[in-house]
């Protein structure tokens, strides 16, 4: 039987996630114990999350903001890495 937990990485997901009372509240929590945390380190605005770049898993599982786009770049280039490694060990 499949987990009922929620998956918001897939598309259109994040729109219904934003909009959550556990994600709000979350979202302002995270802000009031760290206010000074506007932006990422590319500039991602990490307080308004209807621009798209507040990661809801590390919000609601860490308490965290952190950036999903900056993520999902990190994410691609390690997949990258790992292919290469692995068409590397094939080819020897």
């Amino acid at each position: 039987m499949k987990s009922k937990a929620m998956n918001f990485s897939r598309f259109g997901r994040y729109e219904e996630a934003i909009k959550l009372a556990s994600f709000k509240k979350a979202l302002a929590k995270s802000i009031k114990a760290n206010p000074e945390r506007k932006a990422c380190k590319a500039g991602h605005n990490l307080v308004d999350a209807t621009k798209g770049h507040i990661h809801v898993g590390d919000l609601l599982r860490l308490g965290q903001r952190n950036c999903r786009t900056c993520w999902k770049k990190q994410q691609a280039a390690y997949e990258a890495k790992l292919a290469k490694a692995a068409k590397k060990t094939v080819t020897k």
